[in-house]
């Protein structure tokens, strides 16, 4: 990976657009019908570059306290500097996201080099997405991608969710890769969803249990379903969690703060023997636009939030039959 010295901004620019959802989206305790989107914007010699994050998609996190972030490194970007420079600066959230990424886009455009060779990526694997159903209300629901061609699907869940959810999806679905994401709600069914995962054959669990809960994973049987952690893993500064009780990390940009972090982050899972899941939070395919590089070092891909918009941008990236189109540079990077 390679890093310009520096690269002086001459402005900065921050948007912040709410964008409605196609259907509600409900996870454990939450149910989105938007999302709000801030991107950064950063200018040099008439040379634009953007980075989006999703201000509220990690705990701890707001609109307020990403733009006081932002606000902050404010001179030191105009001063200069640049992207290693910067995780040493700002702490790992959605604020340092968006302008790791901005500064990305920016240098791939003052060099006129491709986003594959500045981070040392190779660009050959077809990216497979699974495609996330939020917890169900009704049949209604389901019925939306009933007709649709999906490899992989992501199954919200909470502690009122019947396992036989699982079973009935695999009917539907006989051909089609699950994963199980709880967000952290199944501490008292734990053994019931794992023996009913394992019975019909799925690959993951994500999340089961809530973050600081995860001495629970070694009270119970796994089987061959790989636990993956999401809220439990924010950054790298959770892998003694990660290494200790799970198979798998989900790595987002918007938790690890940016790709510069992210690539470090899957160097260290890799070299440790976790798995990594390449996921994003809800977003225009800006955000999402980044990880389909990290993609190509992931063991699982979960970048569908774009489609979840009822509109996305212009230069939008293409879904269909859960692959994603390479972005175009017009896009990012």
């Amino acid at each position: 990976m390679t890093c310009l010295d520096t690269i002086k901004i001459t402005n900065i620019h921050i948007e912040i657009i709410t964008r409605p959802l196609t259907y509600p989206f409900r996870i454990a305790g939450e149910v989105h019908y938007d999302v709000l989107t801030l991107t950064v914007i950063l200018e040099h010699k008439g040379i634009i570059g953007r980075g989006e994050c999703n201000p509220y998609s990690v705990s701890g996190h707001n609109l307020e306290s990403v733009q006081a972030e932002i606000e902050a490194v404010r001179k030191l970007l105009l001063c200069g500097i640049n992207r290693i420079a910067l995780l040493e600066v700002m702490s790992p959230g959605p604020a340092r996201n968006a302008v790791d990424c901005a500064l990305i886009d920016l240098e791939c455009k003052i060099l006129q080099t491709p986003v594959s060779k500045l981070l040392g990526i190779e660009t050959s694997k077809e990216i497979c997405t699974a495609q996330t159903i939020g917890i169900l209300q009704n049949k209604k629901e389901l019925d939306y991608f009933t007709n649709k061609q999906l490899p992989i699907i992501k199954l919200k869940v909470d502690n009122s969710t019947s396992t036989s959810v699982i079973s009935k999806l695999k009917d539907i679905f006989p051909n089609t890769q699950l994963i199980v994401d709880a967000n952290g709600s199944l501490k008292v069914s734990l053994s019931e969803w794992l023996y009913e995962l394992n019975n019909n054959s799925v690959k993951v669990l994500e999340q089961p249990v809530p973050f600081g809960n995860e001495d629970l994973l070694l009270q119970v049987k796994r089987g061959s379903v790989l636990i993956c952690a999401d809220e439990s893993f924010l950054n790298v500064n959770h892998f003694d969690i990660a290494l200790k009780y799970y198979d798998m990390i989900n790595i987002k940009l918007d938790k690890i703060g940016g790709v510069t972090a992210a690539l470090n982050a899957i160097q260290i899972a890799k070299a440790n023997g976790l798995q990594v899941l390449i996921g994003c939070m809800l977003g225009t395919s800006l955000s999402a636009a980044p990880c389909w590089w990290l993609a190509q070092k992931g063991d699982l891909i979960d970048l569908d939030g774009p489609t979840m918009l009822s509109q996305d941008i212009d230069n939008a990236m293409v879904w269909s039959s859960g692959r994603i189109s390479k972005p175009k540079k017009e896009l990012w990077g």
